[in-house]
């Protein structure tokens, strides 16, 4: 497909100055290959799927234990964020819309937590020995897995009530409130970077044996996430619709 940079700058290149860093970074990492892509007939929901495979990937170099390939995985990780947004690039490129791509883009964010965290869990217990490890990863990627799909029953019931629904979802979702608001953006920041704390301990894994912190920390994490999540999500009284 050809695409003057123009057109690909106005596809691609807006609402940066709306995202977070984050979201910024990784739109940034994604254009060039985006970029390559658009040149050949792949499409989004290709580019999902392979993604999917990728997780099975990084289980099983997660689950070996071996601290050169928890690195390669933990990085794997990296670029498979940087897909998740290549796909939304074609997309919107091909004016390319779909209800099984969603499909696919959901499942590949389950799969993200599930296999990240049992590989991880799996991995430290072939070190170690101790099925709390084992257990950890499962509890882990269950309750991340859960807690998203808590945010998203949330978000299709606020869009049916709204005439203006991306508006008053995200503003009734992160209502701001002070310094309580601040104090739930740093508990959704260590959900958030949970990538980049995996690399950053992965590369001192390669030394000091640490990784079994790491499981343990996002097992106590992911109940009191999965908890805050269930009561703030679930609570309703104060979502009325403004005329």
């Amino acid at each position: 497909m050809k695409i003057s940079n123009a057109e690909f700058k106005e596809k691609c290149w807006r609402d940066l100055d709306k995202m977070t860093f984050r979201s910024k970074l990784l739109r940034v990492l994604s254009l060039p290959i985006t970029k390559v892509l658009l040149y050949f007939p792949v499409t989004p929901n290709q580019v999902t799927f392979f993604n999917i495979l990728l997780n099975f990937l990084r289980l099983w170099l997660f689950a070996t234990g071996n601290a050169v390939n928890i690195l390669i995985g933990a990085l794997l990780l990296i670029f498979s964020e940087v897909l998740d947004r290549v796909d939304g690039g074609i997309a919107r490129c091909k004016n390319i819309k779909s209800m099984r791509g969603s499909f696919f883009d959901d499942s590949f964010h389950d799969f993200l937590f599930l296999t990240t965290f049992i590989g991880i869990g799996i991995g430290v217990f072939v070190n170690t020995g101790n099925l709390i490890y084992l257990y950890s990863g499962f509890i882990v990627g269950i309750l991340f897995v859960l807690a998203q799909n808590l945010f998203a029953h949330r978000k299709n019931i606020l869009y049916k009530k709204s005439s203006d629904p991306k508006k008053y979802i995200y503003r009734k979702l992160f209502p701001k409130r002070g310094l309580i608001d601040h104090i739930k953006q740093v508990i959704y920041s260590i959900f958030l970077y949970l990538t980049y704390i995996l690399v950053v301990m992965a590369v001192l894994n390669l030394w000091f044996n640490i990784l079994h912190y790491y499981i343990l920390f996002y097992a106590a994490y992911s109940i009191f996430y999965f908890c805050v999540n269930f009561y703030y999500l679930s609570s309703f009284k104060e979502d009325k619709r403004e005329n």
